[in-house]
């Protein structure tokens, strides 16, 4: 199966950039009142292996979650409940050049590739994120300190 011609495959530069962020749409089939969304991955609508998949449930609006990177591993989010504004930067020295994607419906999503860091923004009090991984969960694999991320961008930026 194909990866989506409009995108150069992940993990093909070194350090990925905001470009490398999609937002990615699933067919939404209604019937008998019930929604259905599939992913599958890899294939032409999705483009990684499903190696791990959770949930997030916010207890309240307003609450922040991700603040973190990851070194190895891809990320695709999607609000299967209410309102989650995920945040995006790949140059910690330009705060402000950040992709902000609004996942209000459960056939949207954002897909992060390592080395972005990630927030999300719980908009609902009852808002629920799935996050799907390409990769089994590896402690070592995360970037929880903003000044980590810095150095980590700055180093891998100069292998590059």
């Amino acid at each position: 199966m194909a990866v989506p011609t409009a995108y150069p495959p992940l993990g093909s530069s070194p350090l990925s950039s905001l470009e490398d962020v999609r937002v990615l749409s699933f067919p939404l089939r209604e019937a008998a009142g019930r929604r259905l969304v599939a992913i599958e991955g890899p294939g032409p609508d999705y483009p990684l292996p499903i190696a791990r998949v959770f949930t997030v449930s916010a207890m309240e609006a307003g609450i922040v979650g991700g603040r973190h990177a990851h070194r190895r591993c891809s990320q695709f989010l999607v609000a299967v409940h209410g309102r989650v504004e995920v945040t995006a930067l790949a140059d910690p020295e330009r705060p402000d050049a950040v992709c902000r994607v609004l996942l209000d419906s459960p056939n949207l999503g954002v897909l992060l590739p390592p080395g972005i860091w990630g927030e999300q923004h719980y908009l609902d009090p009852d808002a629920v994120l799935m996050v799907l991984c390409d990769r089994p969960y590896e402690a070592a694999d995360y970037i929880r300190d903003f000044e980590e991320f810095r150095a980590y961008r700055s180093s891998a930026s100069m292998v590059a």
